[in-house]
C-alpha cells in the first residue's frame, strides 16, 4: 500500500532531526527523507507510551468539550462538525470574510488563515487542471497527493527567493509533536468512549470523519483543562499557536481507508480550518484569554530614565557592571529604534550554530571631536520565521548634543560596554581620549573581538561568567527576561518590551508625522504596521509629562484618566508605598482612585521629587545635578556619567564646557537616523 509521508515517520528520522543533525535542519531535506521511510504512522506508534503513561484525557473533560461543541453547533448554521468528506473534488465557492480588526487578539489566526486559502487555491488549480482533461471522472488520489507536493515546494521556491531558508526551531518542533501526542490521545480516549473500540491509537489518524469531529472538541478541551503556573487558563496567543500546530498535524498526518493524504481537503475544501479559527477567537472572548490592556500603555522618556537609573545603581556593583552597561545600551536602541529589545538576540540556536546574530565586527565607532562619537551599528535581527527577518539594515547613533542628557545618550552607553569588555584599543580605552586633537578617523574594535557576539550571555541580573572570551551570544529569551526583571525591579509592567516599542514610535509619529517616521523606523510608506501596532489605543502623547504641570487646561475626567493610564505613575506610587511601608492593599487603592492619588501625601512627594527632572520632550529630560547621585558636583553632567558608566576616569580630571543648546529631535533628529555609510 502506497501511502504519504508525515513528519514524524521514522524513529531514526525523528531522533536525527531532535538531535538538531544539519543534514536535516531545512523543510525541503527532511521532507526528502521522509519519503524514504515506510509506513507513515511508526512514530505515533512509538508515542503509545505517551497515552498509556497520562491515561488520556478524562470522561468528564471529554464530554464537556463534546456538550460545549454541541451547543455551539446548534446555534450555529455554518458550522459543519462532523460531516463526511464530499463525494467529489471540486472546492466549494469561498466564504465572505469579516475583516477582524487589527488589535483583535485573533489577528495572528486570520493571517494563517489566508496562508491556508493561498493553499487552497493551489490545491484547487492542480484539481481543476486534471479535470479539464478528464472530464466525468473521478479525480484519483496521487493527483491530490501531487497537488499537495506541488503546494510545498511552491513554498519552499518563495521562502529560498525571499532570504533563504528559514531553520525552524527545536522549541517548535517540540510544541508540534507535544500537540500531535495531545490529540492522538484525546481523539483515541472519545472514540473509545463512544463504541469505536480502537485498539490502535494511531487508527484515529486513518479515519478523517473522526478528526473533524474531534478537533473543535480538543480546543475546547484544551482550554478548560490547561492551567498555568497561577491557575489560569492558557493566553491568546498559546491558544492561537495550539491551533496552528494542530492544523499542521491534520494536514500532514489525517490520511483516508486508502493510506492518501487528504488533511488539506478537511481542511481547506471541507472548511475544518475556518470552524477552529471561529472557535478559537469564540473561546478568547469567552475565557478572556487576551490579558493585554484595553488602552495601551507605552514607555516613554520617565520610564526610560526610571530604567537607566536603576541599571546605574547596578553598575557600580562589579559582579553585574557589564551586564547592566550591555542592558542599558539594548535599552536605548529599544527605545529610538522602536524595536522590541529582544531583536537585538537570536531566537533559535540553529541561527547561533549558522553565527546570524550581532557580532563585535558589525560595530564601526567615528569620532567627531570634543567627546561626540558616530557609531554605526548593523542590527541584524534574527528573531523570528517571517521571510523578511534576518536582513541586515545599518543604523546611526550620534551623540546629544546637550551634556546634561548624558544618561539618554546611546553613544556613551555603547561606548562604556565595549570599553569595559576590553574589545577597544588601548589608546581609546579611556573616554579622556575622546577628547584629544589626532583622533583617527575610525576606532577599530579590536581583530580578536570581531568574530565575538556583541551581547554576550548573562543571567537576568546582568552576572556575566567569562567577559572577553565568551562565544555565546545572548539570546531573545534572555534578552526578554532580564528586560521584564529590570521593569519589574522599577515597578513598572513586565511587559515593557511592547510598551518601550510603542512609547518610541508615538513620540516619532507625533513630532515628525507619519511619513517621516516611516522613512526613520524603515517603515514602507505602504505598509501601515505604523498605526496598527503603535498608534492604535494611544493618545500620542507623553501622559507623565502632563501631569507633572507640562501643560495646562485638562478637565478633572482627563486627569484622572491619565493618572490610570501612566505606568510611570503607578510605578512611582508603587516604589513610594514600598518604601514607606504601604502594604498590597494600600497600593491597589492608591491606583484604583486616581483623585486620592492626587492628594496622597506620598504621591504628593514623588510629584514633587519628579517634575523639577522634566521638561518638553524637544529638550527630553533636565537631568540636574545637584539631585542625582551619579553626577558629581565639581564635573560636567556628561563627564560624571561617563565616570559612573567606565569606572576608568577618575573624578575631577575632565572638564567639559556644557553646551547650552538642547537635542530638538522633531527639528534635526540626530540621535538615531539611517546611516549613510552602506557597506
Amino acid at each position: 500500500m502506497s501511502s504519504a509521508p508525515t513528519p514524524f515517520s521514522n524513529r531514526n528520522a525523528r531522533d536525527a532531526l531532535a538531535r538538531d543533525d544539519p543534514n536535516l535542519s531545512t523543510h525541503h531535506q527532511f521532507r526528502e527523507q521522509m519519503r524514504l521511510q515506510s509506513h507513515p504512522h511508526a512514530a505515533l506508534r512509538e508515542n503509545q507510551a505517551y497515552v498509556g503513561q497520562h491515561g488520556g484525557p478524562s470522561r468528564n473533560a471529554i464530554q464537556t468539550a463534546q456538550m460545549r461543541i454541541s451547543e455551539e453547533t446548534a446555534a450555529s448554521d455554518t458550522s459543519n462538525l462532523g460531516e463526511q468528506p464530499r463525494p467529489d473534488h471540486t472546492l466549494p465557492p469561498p466564504r465572505r470574510l469579516v475583516p477582524l480588526p487589527p488589535s483583535d487578539p485573533a489577528h495572528k489566526a486570520a493571517m494563517a488563515l489566508r496562508l491556508i486559502k493561498t493553499q487552497k487555491n493551489m490545491y484547487g488549480r492542480k484539481i481543476a487542471e486534471w479535470q479539464s482533461t478528464h472530464p466525468g471522472l473521478e479525480v484519483p488520489a496521487y493527483v491530490m497527493n501531487q497537488a499537495v507536493e506541488e503546494m510545498d515546494a511552491a513554498h519552499d521556491k518563495f521562502i529560498q527567493e525571499h532570504g533563504g531558508e528559514t531553520p525552524e526551531g527545536s522549541g517548535t518542533r517540540r510544541n508540534r509533536l507535544a500537540t500531535l501526542n495531545d490529540f492522538t490521545a484525546f481523539t483515541f480516549t472519545w472514540a473509545n468512549e463512544h463504541g469505536r473500540n480502537l485498539t490502535d491509537p494511531m487508527d484515529v489518524w486513518n479515519d478523517p470523519a473522526l478528526i473533524e469531529t474531534c478537533a473543535p472538541m480538543y480546543l475546547v478541551y484544551y482550554v478548560e483543562n490547561t492551567k498555568g503556573k497561577d491557575g489560569e487558563p492558557p493566553k491568546a496567543f498559546t491558544l492561537i499557536a495550539r491551533h496552528q500546530q494542530l492544523t499542521h498535524s491534520i494536514l500532514k498526518c489525517t490520511l483516508d481507508s486508502a493510506g492518501n493524504r487528504v488533511g488539506l481537503r478537511i481542511l481547506a475544501q471541507n472548511d475544518l480550518y475556518q470552524t477552529l479559527h471561529n472557535l478559537v477567537v469564540a473561546l478568547i472572548r469567552e475565557h478572556k484569554l487576551d490579558r493585554h490592556r484595553n488602552k495601551k500603555l507605552f514607555y516613554q522618556t520617565t520610564e526610560v530614565l526610571m530604567i537607566l537609573r536603576e541599571l546605574l545603581g547596578r553598575s557600580e556593583n562589579g559582579v553585574s557592571r557589564f551586564g547592566s552597561l550591555q542592558l542599558g545600551s539594548i535599552t536605548l536602541q529599544g527605545f529610538f529604534h522602536a524595536l522590541r529589545p529582544s531583536s537585538m538576540g537570536p531566537y533559535s540556536i540553529e541561527y547561533v550554530r549558522l553565527g546570524q546574530y550581532p557580532k563585535c565586527g558589525d560595530v564601526r565607532i567615528y569620532p567627531l571631536g570634543d567627546g561626540r562619537l558616530e557609531i554605526v551599528f548593523d542590527v541584524r535581527n534574527w528573531k523570528g520565521y517571517n521571510i523578511a527577518v534576518g536582513h541586515s539594515t545599518e543604523f546611526s547613533m550620534v551623540s546629544l548634543d546637550d551634556p546634561s542628557l548624558l544618561i539618554f545618550d546611546p553613544t556613551m552607553w555603547f561606548y562604556a560596554m565595549l570599553s569595559a569588555r576590553g574589545a577597544l584599543p588601548n589608546k581609546f580605552s579611556n573616554p579622556e581620549s575622546l577628547f584629544g586633537s589626532d583622533l583617527p578617523a575610525e576606532i577599530e574594535i579590536l581583530q580578536e573581538f570581531r568574530d565575538l557576539p556583541l551581547f554576550i550571555a548573562a543571567t537576568s541580573r546582568g552576572i556575566v561568567k567569562n567577559l572577553t572570551t565568551s562565544t555565546s551570544p545572548l539570546m531573545a529569551t534572555g534578552i526578554s527576561h532580564a528586560f521584564s526583571e529590570v521593569c519589574q525591579a522599577c515597578g513598572l509592567p513586565c511587559d515593557g518590551a511592547y510598551c518601550l516599542r510603542r512609547g518610541a514610535a508615538d513620540i516619532y509619529h507625533a513630532y515628525l508625522g507619519a511619513a517621516k517616521t516611516q522613512l526613520l523606523l524603515n517603515h514602507s510608506p505602504a505598509n501601515t504596521v505604523l498605526n496598527r501596532s503603535y498608534s492604535r489605543n494611544t493618545r500620542l502623547e507623553d501622559w507623565v509629562k502632563h501631569v507633572f504641570g507640562a501643560k495646562q487646561g485638562y478637565t478633572k475626567e482627563q486627569e484622572q484618566k491619565i493618572l490610570r493610564d501612566s505606568a510611570a505613575i503607578e510605578a512611582m506610587v508603587y516604589l513610594q508605598g514600598k518604601i514607606d511601608g504601604v502594604d498590597e492593599g494600600m497600593k491597589k487603592v492608591l491606583l484604583q482612585n486616581a483623585e486620592d492619588m492626587k492628594t496622597n501625601p506620598q504621591y504628593l512627594a514623588v510629584k514633587r521629587e519628579q517634575s523639577r527632572a522634566w521638561v518638553e520632550w524637544r529638550n527630553m529630560i533636565d537631568f540636574p545635578v545637584e539631585e542625582s547621585k551619579y553626577l558629581a558636583m565639581n564635573e560636567s553632567p556628561k563627564v560624571a556619567l561617563v565616570n559612573a558608566l567606565s569606572k576608568k576616569v577618575e573624578k575631577g580630571i575632565l572638564l567639559m564646557k556644557a553646551s547650552s543648546s538642547r537635542a530638538r529631535f522633531a527639528e534635526s533628529p540626530s540621535c538615531f537616523q539611517r546611516s549613510s555609510r552602506w557597506r
